[in-house]
């Protein structure tokens, strides 16, 4: 029997990708395909659990052996996780289903922890009642991107998960590090193992090797990204402002965020333009960062600086307004000090490994193909 008799929908869409040229064969993205589509095959005929049997916290390393199991896929920035992730959400034959960045979600986790904790209509544990929430609304959950950082994250996962998969929710996720290096050098990462152990058991872990990075293929263009950050460069942005905004000058505007108040330089619709300073040195979070994708869809940046090795707040936020705008499929244009891999110099860290997936993603994002997807969903972006 053929490789397309066991695996056909998916497949048929690598192969396609293939002869594209998009990317070349991989032997692990081929493995990682079989057990996508066979857990596509198991979701077609899986039967929800009763709400009623929801196991005991101490007892989350077991569940039942009918629920599917979910897949985690791994690697080195580049591989491919989230082009395979993609096909299978595509694929996959579940009506409530998400595919959500894991920053989205788990800001949406506190917001809800926060409304219940002072509702006071419950002595129900609010985990349980936000895990048995989410179970009701969705079966299916592709996390992109799986990257523990905070602690408030840390200290609740073990429990959240251990709800979500005795409800039968099935989680599929993308990430850059194997499950026990989730979270490495973190506090009181003691607190955080369970969740390693949960993840493990309910999972299938998959890593994706290769050689290459696909989405360097293609030849990057000049009209969005300058370097050095010159006066060149500035004047390059000003044009690319006044072409996205039909040559409408624009005006400061803000955004407001649970009592607080993001400022936006100049934006006009749905094109804002930020100096460095205004959104990489701020105090934004990731939460901050999707409210401003959420109403603009092109981003322009002026003068990002290389950042030194001891600027990790910055490296940080820098790290996830990337993933942000990346998961969001928005435009970016930039002036910078140097090459997106030499913006930020540290060799070592979370952050300094976090990064690489940030100077990948930069590298795609100045793509020919990224600017024509981006130009076909936004035929006028403003």
């Amino acid at each position: 029997m053929t490789e397309a008799a066991y695996f056909p929908e998916m497949l048929e869409r690598y192969q396609t990708l293939i002869k594209n040229g998009a990317l070349s064969r991989n032997d692990s993205q081929i493995l990682a395909i079989a057990r996508l589509q066979a857990l596509i095959e198991q979701l077609k005929n899986n039967t929800p659990p009763e709400k009623n049997k929801l196991f005991n916290f101490f007892k989350f390393w077991r569940t039942p052996d009918t629920l599917p199991k979910g897949i985690y896929l791994y690697g080195d920035v580049g591989r491919g996780k989230t082009m395979l992730m993609d096909l299978f959400y595509e694929i996959a034959p579940v009506q409530n289903k998400r595919r959500v960045h894991f920053h989205k979600f788990m800001a949406e986790t506190h917001e809800r922890l926060f409304k219940i904790r002072n509702s006071n209509s419950s002595n129900e544990e609010p985990i349980k009642r936000v895990a048995e929430a989410i179970a009701f609304e969705t079966k299916l959950i592709c996390f992109d991107e799986f990257a523990v950082n905070d602690i408030a994250d840390a200290t609740i996962l073990a429990r959240l998960f251990s709800y979500l998969f005795s409800l039968g929710v099935v989680i599929v996720s993308t990430s850059n590090v194997k499950p026990e290096k989730l979270y490495d050098g973190g506090r009181n990462r003691d607190q955080f193992i369970p969740f390693i152990d949960i993840l493990i058991k309910n999972t299938q872990v998959i890593k994706i090797d290769g050689t290459n990075d696909y989405r360097m293929k293609d030849n990057a263009i000049s009209q969005i990204f300058f370097i050095p950050a010159d006066q060149y460069a500035k004047d390059s942005l000003d044009r690319l402002f006044d072409f996205l905004t039909e040559n409408n000058q624009g005006t400061p505007s803000y955004i407001e965020i649970k009592g607080r108040i993001i400022h936006i330089p100049i934006a006009y619709k749905t094109v804002a333009r930020f100096k460095f300073r205004d959104i990489i040195e701020q105090p934004l979070s990731a939460q901050d960062y999707l409210a401003i994708t959420d109403k603009f869809n092109a981003i322009m940046i002026d003068n990002i600086e290389v950042l030194k090795a001891d600027q990790k707040n910055e490296a940080r936020r820098l790290i996830t307004l990337i993933d942000v705008l990346y998961e969001r499929k928005s435009l970016l244009a930039i002036s910078a000090e140097a090459e997106p891999e030499k913006l930020y110099a540290a060799t070592q860290g979370i952050e300094s490994k976090e990064y690489k997936r940030t100077i990948s993603r930069l590298s795609e994002m100045r793509t020919q193909i990224y600017l024509d997807d981006f130009l076909s969903r936004f035929s006028n972006p403003i």
